[in-house]
Order: C-alpha cells, then structure tokens, then sequence
C-alpha cells in the first residue's frame, strides 16, 4: 500500500464518518455476505441462541491485522460457551486474501464481499459488535473492552429477556479506526456514504474526500522524552500522534505528548 494510501487511513483514526451508527440495543441487521471461507454460510437467525462477535477487517488495515490474535485468543477461550466469532470484509475471495488468512492462522468463520458495513453504520475499522438476542449488545474497537462484554453478554443471554437491556458495560474507551475502502458505484444520493479510501498510488498530498487534508513531510528527525531519536523518511501528523514511515520503511505511531523535538 502507498504511503499516500497509509496517511488517509492514519489521519482518518480521529474522524467520525456520516453514515448512521449502530448503537447498543438496536436490532442487529442480517449478515449480507456473498461468500464464506473457514464455515458453511451463516445467519443471525441461526445463531439467535448464541453470543456473536461480529468484526468488520481488511488485510489492508494495520490495525485490524494487529488484532487478529487476541480475536483467535477470543475464540479459543469461549468456544465452548455459546459464543461464535465472525470476521467481515468487503473484499472479494480470492487466491491473496486465502493465502492471508492462512498466513495469520485465521480460524473463525470469514465472510468475503460483505455489503453489511452501511447496515451496522460503519465507517473506520477495525469495528467489532456483540450481538444477543438479535439485539446490539456492544460496539467498539476489538482490542478494548471486547472480552468483558463478550462475559457480560454471556451472563445477560442467560437472563430474563428484560434484564439484556439492564446490563450496564463499562463505557469503551475511544479508539481510533481505519477508515473504510468502499468500493464504487457511488451510493445512491438517498443512502449514507461512508468514507473512503481511495488506494491509488502516489501524490504528494494525503487526502480523504471532502473530510481532511493533510500535507506528507519528509527527512524528520524526532527527539523522543526519553531520549530516542527517530528518524522520519515520511510522516504525517494526525490530531494528538504522528503517523512516520522510518528508513527502514516500517511504519509507527508517535504520540506528540512523548515527543521532545522535531528537526526538519
């Protein structure tokens, strides 16, 4: 992926997309997917007397690759106990994406080509939701807060149904997403657009449509608080962090709090 490419999903971890989301005590719209890897096909209505993990991903989002094995871990520990995990993608099943999943030992069930991100109002991933009962029991990102509502949700789908809306989580802390590659046609003007990002290949600015704009810097030296010292082939600054590709091309996060001094 270009940088150009990397920066728009940086850049757009602090935006909030337009299309409406999902919140917790909603019905959970049906799974629209057109194939299945790793399952035979599934369904809510099938699966309305278990807990749902539901986690929409892309191969192309850092972040959603970081969190494929605490989803594994997830799977392993309540397998067991009623709970099913679910990975959605709106990319199509091809040869690269099998060979991905296999690479990163990805077990639980995959769906390909999904049309279910407008459905859920989703608009950055990694995006992951607990569904019980039919309903949206929890929303968030899948590293922060998933296992205790996955518990809670456990403990509320073996109560009367009018305590599900009872149980109090914890709020989830805010996390910022990776914006969604959403592929075209242009949705119909009546229909919520989510944002996208577009993988062309370079331009010397980053850019999200109609959302942000930012300019790409090159040849930065960071002085860290604690005395390290990075440098930046190429860097782009988000709200409260920079998102740096270093000289070895590998790519980070640098919290502007930790940061003492940059040299141009």
């Amino acid at each position: 992926m270009s940088f150009r490419a990397w920066g728009v999903l940086l850049l757009s971890f602090s935006l909030l997309g337009s299309v409406h989301a999902a919140g917790v005590g909603d019905h959970a719209p049906e799974l629209k997917v057109k194939e299945w890897l790793n399952s035979t096909p599934l369904t809510l209505s099938d699966l309305k007397d278990k807990v749902v993990v539901v986690e929409f991903w892309a191969t192309w989002c850092p972040p959603c690759v970081a969190s494929i094995p605490h989803l594994l871990e997830l799977q392993s520990k309540y397998k067991s106990k009623n709970v099913v995990v679910i990975g959605l993608t709106n990319q199509k099943k091809d040869a690269k994406l099998e060979a991905f999943i296999k690479e990163h030992g990805m077990t639980y069930a995959i769906g390909t080509a999904t049309t279910s991100l407008n459905d859920y109002g989703v608009s950055g991933i990694p995006c992951a939701f607990v569904i019980s009962r039919g309903e949206i029991f929890w929303r968030g990102h899948p590293t922060s807060g998933l296992d205790i509502a996955i518990q809670a949700a456990l403990r509320a789908s073996k109560a009367p149904a009018p305590v599900l809306a009872q149980v109090k989580l914890p709020e989830p802390p805010e996390v910022k997403a990776t914006v969604v590659e959403t592929p075209s046609p242009a949705p119909a003007p009546a229909a919520p657009a989510p944002v996208v990002e577009t993988p062309a290949p370079s331009a010397p600015a980053v850019a999200a449509p109609a959302q942000v704009a930012a300019e790409i810097l090159h040849e930065i030296v960071y002085v860290m608080k604690d005395g390290r010292r990075i440098e930046a082939d190429q860097a782009v600054e988000t709200t409260d962090e920079w998102a740096v590709k270093d000289k070895a091309g590998k790519y980070q996060m640098l919290k502007k709090s930790e940061v003492a001094e940059m040299k141009l």
